[in-house]
């Protein structure tokens, strides 16, 4: 099972016709081989976008969200094998990368200094590889900052609470 995560395009990044055209192509090889697609688009993606995803992943192993009801983003996530992900959205990337899954990067037009930095500190420590429209198995030790981060204000109202 492969959870697709598609963003769009936004001040820094483009996603654009040919973008989502090559990845619709990569997803549909993917499915053609057995792999079930979980595909939720956001409000970036646009309905043209999505048109192309819903016309080239016609077909059983492809399920894309049409926007009814609570969004699965999460639910996908959980039940995935690998995630594929926009590299739009640091949020998108560092929820795939809580999974310990391996995590497929789709390149967007444009960029930042910013998500530069982002996107080459998470490939470095092994957790997102460039979509090529195959899969691989690697193992990472899953992300935890929101966990990390309330110990460290826990850790901190103790330490201010016993000087008090």
């Amino acid at each position: 099972r492969v959870a697709v995560l598609i963003g769009g395009s936004n001040k820094v990044y483009r996603l654009t016709e040919a973008i989502m055209t090559d990845l619709a192509d990569k997803l549909a090889g993917l499915a053609a081989q057995g792999a079930g697609l979980m595909i939720t688009p956001s409000r970036r993606t646009g309905p043209e976008l999505e048109s192309i995803l819903r016309k080239r992943l016609e077909g059983p192993n492809a399920d894309i969200w049409d926007g009814q009801g609570d969004n699965p983003y999460f639910a996908m996530l959980g039940l995935a094998d690998y995630v594929v992900v926009t590299c739009d959205s640091i949020n998108m990337v560092s929820e795939a990368a809580g999974t310990g899954k391996p995590v497929f990067l789709v390149t967007l037009d444009g960029g930042s200094a910013k998500f530069s930095r982002f996107h080459k500190s998470m490939a470095e420590a092994g957790i997102t590889r460039p979509f090529t429209g195959e899969l691989a198995d690697w193992t990472y030790p899953a992300l935890a900052e929101t966990q990390r981060i309330a110990q460290e204000a826990r850790r901190r109202f103790e330490r201010h609470r016993a000087a008090l």
